[in-house]
């Protein structure tokens, strides 16, 4: 999360004083990392769809031959969900 202004260093937090950035736009050329037995692969996507952090949102190949659902975890950083499509 990331404040929507300075804030006070005495001051109480409170939600409203924060947001989730958007960390993928649609169109966005992707990395999508996926972990199977120590091994990780991963491969340049793109995003189907905006996303925040932890958002589960569809990629396509490059190429445009086949969909994935994927994870955000950082900025253009996805992790692959197994079993999704």
């Amino acid at each position: 999360m990331v404040a929507k202004q300075d804030l006070a260093p005495s001051g109480v937090l409170f939600m409203d004083l924060l947001y989730m950035p958007v960390y993928v736009r649609k169109g966005d050329a992707v990395t999508v990392r996926a972990n199977a037995g120590g091994v990780t692969v991963s491969a340049t996507m793109r995003a189907k769809e905006a996303g925040k952090f932890g958002d589960s949102i569809v990629v396509e190949h490059l190429s445009g031959n086949g969909i994935a659902t994927a994870r955000v975890i950082g900025p253009k950083t996805l992790e692959a969900i197994q079993g999704a499509k």
